[in-house]
């Protein structure tokens, strides 16, 4: 909230501050903590040889000495072991205590398993280690491959140090094969031979996207979900983004079979935009975190997926802004058909891979993010559509957390949402019902009766919510959720409700969803006051004083009076701007680049592409036309800069940030990039020595990433080439278009071989220097019975030479498919 003050009181506050900073420096630098690292001087005690530490916090709960480790830099093993000694040396794994009589206790009273010997075995497999598991993206080909190597190679693995450990099995409830398991120690994955091919396939494939390491019991809440191409889905708390992964797979689902090869868009015009519009996602996926350094990972773990339907924002879950679009207008729905609500919790079903809990855990320990939960949970039911479908999980075996979240949902929805009985989907995976009572306990171990109880004791973080209301959970089928313990399929604990909704939340249940996510709660603390002005942006505060009439004679009891009005202008009407066409929303205006607002300092806006000066060189260049750029595309960019990357979006998802009028959004990243500017020196690019007299026309590169979705609208700047021609391509990095490559003066550079191929050179000469992509030709695509697209490649034709623009593990990555694709060839052969 910004004020117009008074300058006087402005000038003040940044005194005060600048001499708050100051003390802090001065205490910093006399208790030791100055970043300026001091000379070594014998005689004023300042040796750095023999630095003590000086803060309690460095020696609690540690037998540590008051002294730095005097070993030499470098020398210090890595945490966890360094390769030879192989975990065992002084920095080793920790060794965890895992027993805790508190925990015991209380699931024991919450009666989660359905017997004593069922509960022993509970506590038999949380104390072990959990097994390690992946999933294999996609449905295309090579996930076929990707599975039948893993069946052939790595299902049958034996051999010394392997007896006593079951090789990986597939997870039986997953579809299709496509996730599996195993228990192979990180140490046995390094050390034993036999499973050295093992360990490289899954480091590889993590890198390349073809698996995703995943907990088994993290796969489950989309199969719920049941995402269609056309759905608008919100994961509420995205991060680190393995859920999101699933998601966008789903909504890419008959995408996998599409195969988009050059110039297809220009040859039929309407037939190619009529297969794309039927192949490619209308539906978007918004992924959401609290945390801007998870939403970071957030970004890097579904960039991998390539898709132009992401959109990433940073907001709390609770607060997730609401966008409506043109008020009357029935063709702006912005509410989602999907949300998945994976809530942050105390994660006490995650014991087996963080045994750190069993220390920690207490009675309360699940209590601190009730009433969070709740919240994000009515906030998912308020942006959910009529005839949509949320998915709320916690990887907690808690039912403070679980039962009595979804209890309190209920109960505030009021009938519009009903909990949906899934126990007929994945009918293989082994699952436990709902509990229709439970008990509450606190930080002291101890079991409560009521709120009120818990706050005589001075337990304040009890809420009467967290109490099973027998009466109301009479009236719905709670035994509709769905709790996985670890001993049921040797995973994880985790928990599952599903809700579908019927009906629009009652009005006041709105308010009061609003009122919480603005603040407007009631609260006895008078700083609250002023919370209802709260997101008003620019405001002028009035201030009115009533002072003692003269007839007072000066009373002790008179006073001045105070009262304040905030006045503010009503905001202009907001215009949209529809395509005339279509009658969709444009996104026409920057987004978010005013980073003076509260809360927007970091966030890099969204500006549409639109400039004739940017949009006309790449269409002409590209023959690119119908791609239609200036309205699909954004830029990170400042708006008035030229754009350094260029970012498609799919229509609908340009519609929704165009609805934002109030650029409620924090956006951290969105759609998937297509072009990006290279940079010129004054005779030749920063590159590989192209003209920049050429260049200068259109300095703007395909991205290898992108590429699935240009190449159809390309008519320029491809070239065919052979098979052999790709894997040099590939191996060194480009060829040479000259007999003998020029080598720089002082490089070890290696000069390249040039194109044998006749028609080949004849295709290279045709294009203009700059970026181009290179395909296989029709004959080699049959033989090798794969897609013309699946190996196509970005590359850079300079004045002496082709070099490739993709990434090395792109590159490792495309050499791994074609032998896989020439294996089974020759295999057939």
């Amino acid at each position: 909230q910004e004020l117009r003050l008074p300058e006087r009181f402005l000038q003040t506050y940044i005194q005060r501050n600048k001499e708050e900073e100051r003390r802090e420096r001065e205490r910093g630098i006399k208790m030791g903590f100055n970043n300026k690292k001091r000379k070594s001087n014998p005689s004023d005690g300042n040796n750095n040889n023999n630095n003590k530490r000086i803060q309690k916090r460095d020696f609690k709960k540690s037998n540590r000495s008051n002294s730095w480790d005097k070993e030499p830099k470098g020398k210090r093993p890595a945490r966890g072991g360094g390769k030879k000694n192989n975990g065992e040396g002084k920095y080793g794994a920790t060794e965890y205590v895992r027993e805790n009589e508190h925990f015991e206790a209380y699931y024991s009273a919450q009666k989660i398993c359905s017997s004593d010997e069922d509960f022993a075995n509970l506590m038999r497999v949380l104390k072990t280690d959990l097994p390690s598991s992946f999933r294999i993206n996609g449905v295309g080909n090579f996930a076929a491959r990707i599975k039948q190597r893993v069946k052939n190679e790595f299902a049958t693995l034996s051999g010394a140090g392997l007896e006593d450990i079951k090789p990986p099995k597939a997870v039986e409830w997953y579809p299709d094969s496509g996730a599996w398991q195993f228990s192979y120690s990180r140490l046995q994955l390094r050390s034993v031979p036999q499973l050295k091919s093992l360990h490289e396939f899954l480091k590889s494939g993590q890198e390349f996207g073809s698996i995703t390491r995943q907990e088994v019991v993290s796969m489950i809440p989309t199969q719920f979900l049941k995402v269609e191409p056309h759905h608008k889905v919100l994961d509420m708390c995205a991060a680190p983004g393995s859920k999101t992964f699933q998601v966008l797979e789903a909504l890419h689902r008959d995408f996998e079979s599409y195969d988009p090869s050059f110039g297809s868009f220009h040859a039929d015009a309407e037939g190619g935009k009529a297969e794309l519009s039927a192949k490619m996602p209308t539906g978007f996926v918004v992924a959401n975190d609290a945390d801007l350094k998870r939403c970071n990972l957030l970004t890097h773990q579904t960039k991998r997926a390539n898709s132009p339907c992401l959109l990433v924002t940073n907001h709390e879950g609770q607060n997730f802004p609401v966008i409506k679009g043109e008020p009357g207008n029935a063709q702006d729905d912005f509410k989602f058909d999907s949300i998945l609500c994976d809530v942050p919790c105390s994660g006490d079903g995650t014991m087996r891979k963080a045994p750190d809990i069993w220390a920690r855990w207490h009675g309360g320990f699940g209590n601190g993010l009730h009433s969070l939960q709740i919240k994000i949970a009515k906030r998912a039911a308020q942006i959910l559509k009529v005839g949509g479908r949320m998915v709320y999980s916690t990887c907690s075996l808690n039912p403070i957390e679980n039962e009595a979240v979804v209890m309190s949902l209920m109960k505030a929805t009021n009938g519009a949402l009903t909990l949906v009985d899934v126990s007929k989907e994945l009918p293989d995976l082994k699952r436990s019902n709902g509990l229709r009572d439970w008990q509450v306990w606190g930080k002291s171990n101890r079991r409560w009766n009521s709120a009120e109880e818990a706050h005589e004791n001075n337990e304040k973080v009890v809420a009467s919510s967290m109490f099973p209301d027998k009466e109301f959970l009479d009236t719905i089928p709670i035994e509709n959720c769905v709790r996985i313990l670890p001993h049921h399929s040797d995973t994880g604990g985790f928990f599952v409700a599903v809700f579908d909704k019927v009906r629009e939340l009652d009005p006041e249940i709105e308010t009061q969803i609003e009122n919480e996510a603005n603040g407007n709660e009631s609260k006895k603390s008078k700083t609250r006051e002023f919370s209802k002005f709260k997101g008003l942006g620019m405001a002028e505060v009035k201030c009115h004083f009533e002072y003692p009439s003269s007839s007072s004679n000066g009373d002790s009891g008179d006073q001045i009076k105070l009262s304040l009005t905030v006045e503010q202008p009503k905001p202009p009407k907001t215009k949209y701007s529809r395509d005339p066409q279509d009658g969709t929303l444009l996104f026409l205006n920057a987004h978010g680049q005013d980073q003076s607002r509260p809360g927007r300092k970091g966030f890099d806006g969204v500006a549409p592409v639109n400039s004739p000066d940017v949009v006309d060189p790449i269409n002409e260049k590209y023959g690119i036309h119908s791609l239609q750029i200036e309205k699909n595309c954004v830029t990170r960019t400042a708006a008035g800069s030229k754009p350094k990357r260029v970012y498609y979006v799919t229509p609908n998802l340009r519609q929704y940030i165009a609805a934002d009028t109030r650029e409620s959004l924090r956006i951290t990243a969105i759609g998937l990039k297509v072009f990006e500017r290279q940079n010129l020196n004054d005779d030749k690019d920063s590159y590989f020595g192209a003209d920049s007299k050429v260049l200068s026309s259109c300095n703007y590169r395909l991205n290898q990433d992108g590429l699935f979705l240009t190449l159809p609208f390309m008519t320029k700047q491809a070239i065919t080439i052979t098979i052999p021609e790709l894997l040099q391509i590939l191996k060194l990095r480009g060829l040479a278009l000259v007999e003998n490559e020029p080598v720089p003066d002082g490089s070890k550079f290696t000069p390249r071989p040039s194109f044998t191929d006749a028609e080949t050179r004849k295709h290279v000469e045709s294009c203009s220097q700059g970026s181009l992509v290179c395909l296989l030709r029709d004959e080699d695509v049959q033989k090798l019975n794969c897609s013309r697209s699946e190996f196509a490649i970005t590359c850079w034709k300079g004045k002496t030479s082709l070099n490739l623009l993709v990434s090395k593990v792109e590159t490792e990555h495309l050499l791994e498919k074609l032998k896989a694709h020439t294996r089974d060839v020759n295999d057939d052969a």
